[in-house]
């Protein structure tokens, strides 16, 4: 028996040794830029004088990275899950990043900050930020500010840098891992940058830019009937900012924020913009209880009091939700196995999905009793809580 029960402990320590291995082996390939590649095409600095009133903004090109203005003095928030599975999708599967210089030393830059200790403490050090393609770095007492950003993306993916004090920037493209021989070029996207004195839509000219650089919205392009942009809803989504971890205590100061803002600027509700108010996930239970709230983010249990006070300052009620996903402990998914998606030849193992970061069940959408779930959510969405923006995702 001792010698059963040895070879046995063996060999579990050899399987967690194996698993340890390869899990190591993954981050050291995820943390590590390949060496002798082309990572950084076009390093541009300018000075400016760092300001405590000046903004940054971050633009985060997919749905995990933050997006809004960074405020000098403050950390950029961090990606809605671990950065080891959020580099993945930010710096694709080549997995190198951006070198940004600093004098005599190289660092990456990473939307994070470094820390050191001392005897005062914990102390901040090395701070670099970095927004995908485009960004604004504005000065918050003049309301004046520079527009910087690459017109398009077709053929590297860039970024613009700044450092901790605001006072240097950098614009970086990543040359896509291509080896250079002697003598070779290579050659970027377009670079705009102009200088502004008004922060009310300072991107309105480089947007324009842009879309002509891409022929967008060009009629003689597109078949299909051209949107009118002037119904498409602006405002604010709470994803970007809170991810997951909001509460209805958040919800209610950016909702009193948009009315500063609109009176401020004068943002009338029938103008393009600022009329919308969207919650996004993080508001309920579990994915697929829909209309069950996170009991300690949401005591009220109900979203009519928001909706109510959106309505009252003439915006747009939006929520966001994933009608045909649940979560493996959500209530949906324990009262109701039979309503989840199998695998094709299997009756007990479910089709998961996992590309946000988590597990998550399909539900079967020809099942009637899935139907009518899906119905019951959005009417309590629509008609009870009165929601009139549905922001629906995952639709696979």
């Amino acid at each position: 028996i001792t010698i059963v029960f040895f070879s046995w402990t063996c060999w579990m320590l050899e399987i967690s040794l194996i698993y340890l291995a390869f899990f190591l082996i993954v981050l050291l390939f995820v943390a590590i830029s390949p060496k002798g590649r082309l990572s950084n095409v076009i390093r541009n600095y300018f000075s400016m004088d760092g300001h405590k009133d000046m903004s940054f903004f971050v633009n985060g090109w997919q749905a995990w990275s933050f997006c809004g203005a960074v405020f000098h003095g403050h950390l950029s928030p961090m990606y809605a899950m671990l950065n080891v599975f959020a580099k993945g999708f930010h710096d694709g599967g080549d997995g190198t990043s951006f070198p940004f210089n600093i004098g005599d030393e190289n660092s990456n830059i990473d939307n994070s900050a470094s820390w050191s200790f001392g005897w005062r403490g914990l102390a901040l050090k090395d701070f670099f930020m970095a927004s995908d393609m485009f960004t604004a770095l504005t000065n918050l007492d003049s309301k004046c500010g520079i527009v910087i950003g690459f017109l398009s993306q077709k053929l590297q993916f860039g970024c613009i840098a700044t450092n901790r004090d605001f006072n240097r920037v950098t614009v970086h493209a990543s040359g896509d891992g291509v080896h250079l021989v002697p003598g070779s070029t290579i050659s970027t996207d377009w670079l705009a940058m102009y200088a502004f004195d008004s922060v009310i839509e300072p991107f309105r000219t480089y947007m324009a830019m842009s879309r002509d650089e891409n022929d967008a919205l060009v009629s003689s392009r597109c078949n299909a009937t051209l949107l009118n942009t002037s119904e498409v809803p602006v405002g604010w989504c709470s994803w970007y900012h809170f991810f997951e971890k909001v509460s209805e205590e958040d919800l209610m100061k950016n909702l009193q924020c948009m009315k500063r803002m609109k009176a401020k600027y004068n943002l009338a509700a029938d103008r393009m913009g600022f009329n919308l108010f969207q919650i996004d996930d993080g508001y309920q239970n579990a994915w697929g209880d829909w209309s069950v709230l996170n009991k300690k983010t949401f005591p009220k249990q109900s979203l009519y009091n928001i909706v109510t006070q959106v309505k009252d300052e003439h915006m747009v009620g939006g929520i966001w939700m994933a009608p045909f996903a649940c979560d493996k402990h959500s209530m949906v998914a324990k009262q109701h196995p039979d309503w989840i998606l199998r695998r094709k030849g299997s009756s007990t193992v479910a089709c998961n999905s996992g590309n946000c970061g988590k597990w998550f069940y399909g539900l079967d959408a020809t099942n009637e009793e899935v139907q009518e779930h899906i119905k019951e959510n959005i009417v309590v969405a629509t008609r009870i809580w009165g929601f009139t923006y549905l922001k629906l995702d995952f639709l696979y």
